[in-house]
């Protein structure tokens, strides 16, 4: 595809638009079913649970630093804090948590963009186009030929 270096264009011309569906499922399960594509969605899956258990483990650390320092400041009035910072990022790690979740929840091999578009007139290749086509291609071939040969013969002829 244009934009994106991974992603291809499949073209298909068929008699019949009924089987496009079926036809399309079956590509998507064959590129799925890979067992590269499996290992390789196994460790992109696995790459992701890693994350948001790091991430759950950053927020969980800065709720109990937010909940200790609170606490603290309960009972010593002897310094000054800004909690803000901490929320500041424990809602940019929310936010993480949950793309990265998201990602996961959304992850497949293969994502078909543009499913197959059903024509009310199928296309299909053109009997008498490609028999004239080919009558024309053949006659011109042979004519080619039979002037080589011609002036081939007249060329031994005029040695001899």
């Amino acid at each position: 595809s244009e934009n994106n270096p991974n992603g291809f264009n499949v073209e298909v011309l068929v008699n019949n638009n009924a089987i496009l569906d079926s036809l399309q499922k079956g590509i998507v399960y064959g590129l799925e079913n890979s067992e590269y594509m499996k290992e390789r969605l196994a460790t992109k899956r696995d790459g992701f649970r890693q994350l948001i258990e790091k991430v759950k483990t950053e927020i969980s650390k800065l709720d109990s630093t937010k909940n200790s320092i609170s606490n603290n400041t309960q009972h010593a009035a002897s310094y000054i804090l800004d909690i803000s910072g901490i929320n500041t990022q424990m809602i940019a790690l929310n936010e993480k948590l949950l793309n990265y979740q998201e990602q996961l929840k959304f992850m497949n091999a293969v994502q078909v963009l543009h499913p197959f578009e059903k024509f009310h007139k199928p296309e299909k290749p053109k009997l008498i186009k490609s028999v004239a086509l080919g009558m024309i291609a053949g006659f011109a071939l042979g004519y080619i030929i039979a002037v080589f040969l011609s002036i081939q013969k007249k060329i031994r002829r005029r040695r001899n």
